[in-house]
């Protein structure tokens, strides 16, 4: 029986090799990786020992590494000399659990085909998790950023002082004709303020023991005629005074 690992490097890279020292001499090792992930420690490749293994490489774009390896696999599959040969998917990508699935009820075989994160079965999915997140991943979470900072309108500029500052105007004529203006138009409004509270009718005064009086501001011809009747009303009693102490 012969154990196939086929490696996403592009998802797990080097933590995907670990345990790569303990596979047996009959298993094979299938690295598929593209140019956005090619570098690999040789340390690594130095604990192989007597593993056999091989480097595909796969043209870059989305998925398409995963259909590269989906493609090899079923090639595997339909070319098994030994029906007891096991297939071994090393990501953490969960979209080839359909493909798994899929090939484990064709064959008929239950685990024909499996996945883990990690040459070495003990290693968890959460073991290796966001250590070296896939760049598709990545991808993804760079896009809904930008997506959420396009849709908030209260998104602050880069220089939060050149976004406060006040724009400047181009024509520094204009700005201060303007200028010149506004002071006028808040000058005219202060006037008419002050106009129109000295035109004011005081307000109306409770004197005690009497009915609310009215009391206005007295112009100087108001005050020169209450004067006259003043002195007409004077006269008046004193000729009564006198036509009374007359003798009859």
């Amino acid at each position: 029986m012969t154990v196939h690992y086929l490696v996403d490097y592009e998802n797990v890279h080097e933590d995907g090799l670990a345990g790569i020292s303990d596979v047996t001499v009959r298993s094979f090792v299938h690295i598929f990786y593209t140019r956005n992930a090619c570098k690999i420690n040789m340390d690594v490749l130095s604990d192989a020992g007597r593993t056999r293994f091989e480097f595909i490489k796969a043209a870059s774009g989305s998925q398409s590494l995963d259909m590269h390896l989906v493609s090899f696999l079923g090639f595997l599959i339909g070319s098994e000399r030994d029906p007891e040969d096991r297939y071994i998917v090393i990501s953490r990508d969960n979209d080839f659990l359909n493909c798994i699935s899929f090939w484990n009820r064709r064959t008929g075989v239950p685990n024909k085909v499996t996945k883990q994160p990690a040459i070495d079965p003990s290693v968890k999915d959460d073991e290796t998790a966001g250590r070296r997140p896939s760049r598709s991943r990545g991808k993804r979470q760079t896009a809904k950023a930008d997506a959420s900072a396009k849709a908030d309108p209260s998104a602050k500029a880069d220089n939060p002082a050149k976004a406060d500052a006040p724009a400047k105007s181009d024509n520094p004529a204009k700005a201060d004709t303007s200028a010149k203006a506004e002071a006028a138009a808040a000058g005219s409004a202060a006037a008419d303020t002050s106009d129109s509270a000295e035109s004011k009718v005081s307000e109306p005064i409770l004197l005690p023991g009497h009915e609310p009086k009215l009391i206005a501001q007295k112009t100087d011809s108001t005050a020169a005629a209450d004067r006259s009747e003043a002195r007409e009303d004077q006269q008046e009693t004193s000729a009564s005074e006198v036509q009374a102490s007359a003798p009859a």
